[in-house]
């Protein structure tokens, strides 16, 4: 099984434009005062310079270091910030309350029962009350999973 470095090494697994439901709630996030937004599992950074160019703060974590890489590279061909963190979702190095919204984008599929419930509980420790969850995964019968 290829590791996210290797992936990340292909550039075509550099997905581009922002995912549809990172989208659709930006402007409502905007209306309801939500600024400081994590990004779990950034990758290359698509959804990230979406929100930041929409005038969130992100702060991006990835456990590949190539894929913090390519998102470095592609937000400094924007003029954007890099706030980057490499961490594993299962133990995120946020104090608890940090993030007024979390997005993880097809991120959290890729684990076991117990990592997905680690990973949860990390989001909810890492968000603030009342703090909002963005989460898609994939499922078998999309054409991205296997």
């Amino acid at each position: 099984m290829r590791s996210w470095d290797d992936l990340y090494a292909d550039r075509e697994f550099h997905w581009e434009g922002a995912e549809t439901a990172v989208v659709g709630i930006a402007e409502e996030w905007r209306e309801r005062g939500i600024r400081l937004v994590h990004d779990l599992g950034c990758g290359a950074g698509r959804n990230m310079g979406f929100l930041q160019g929409e005038g969130f703060t992100v702060i991006g974590s990835d456990v590949s270091p190539r894929g913090l890489a390519a998102c470095a590279v592609q937000l400094g061909r924007a003029g954007l910030p890099r706030t980057l963190v490499q961490a594993d979702m299962t133990s995120l190095p946020f104090r608890d309350g940090a993030f007024d919204a979390t997005i993880s984008i097809n991120v959290l599929n890729h684990g076991s029962r117990a990592v997905l419930q680690a990973a949860a509980d990390e989001i909810h420790r890492t968000l603030r009350p009342g703090g909002e969850l963005l989460l898609t995964v994939l499922n078998t019968w999309d054409w991205r999973f296997g």
